[in-house]
């Protein structure tokens, strides 16, 4: 019978020291705060260029864009109107997403040739000037501390002159490749 009340003993004190647990909880700070779009981690502002005056950092600190003066009946590319920068500690994939026909973002590296720096592991690093970036089949890796310009071409065809093409645009940074980007294995 001692021997039985032994084993017995031995078993559950190696079940008690083992460390294993079946729920914790634990309560802990942490501290989020929100950035302007020039200073997060995603960085947008305007260019220098003289087509960055139509990006204004509102009083909220966020980058609004404002076409209002396009050809009707026209095809109108403006270039460098908004520049995207990657601020965070790692490579990151960035698209835009938007519901319109009508409008068309494309993204590029002006500092000399494509396949240098910020494109260089992107699908459309040996094509030659600007590429649309709308959509995670279009994703470019943007490298940390390097950014891209960004160009919008507005198509008025049919349209009436009041009409409002677009009103938001989503701009994705992720840094997973986007399923259904050449990146995505």
């Amino acid at each position: 019978m001692l021997i039985g009340l032994g084993g017995v003993s031995a078993s559950s004190g190696a079940l008690m020291g083992t460390g294993a647990f079946t729920s914790v909880e634990a309560e802990r700070t942490l501290s989020v705060e929100t950035a302007g779009d020039a200073s997060a981690l995603l960085g947008l502002e305007s260019t220098d260029k003289p087509n960055g005056e139509y990006t204004e950092l509102t009083s909220e600190g966020t980058v609004e864009v404002t076409l209002d003066t396009v050809n009707k009946n026209a095809v109108t590319t403006v270039r460098d109107v908004f520049r995207v920068t990657n601020k965070g500690s790692q490579p990151a994939f960035v698209y835009i997403e938007d519901d319109s026909e009508k409008v068309q973002f494309s993204g590029f590296s002006r500092k000399g040739s494509p396949s240098t720096g910020l494109v260089k592991d992107s699908p459309i690093s040996t094509l030659p000037g600007p590429r649309v970036i709308e959509g995670p089949e279009n994703a470019l890796r943007v490298p940390v501390g390097l950014s891209f310009r960004v160009d919008i071409e507005v198509d008025t065809t049919g349209t009436t002159t009041s009409q409002t093409l677009l009103e938001t645009v989503t701009i994705v940074a992720q840094a997973d490749p986007p399923a259904g980007s050449p990146f995505d294995d």
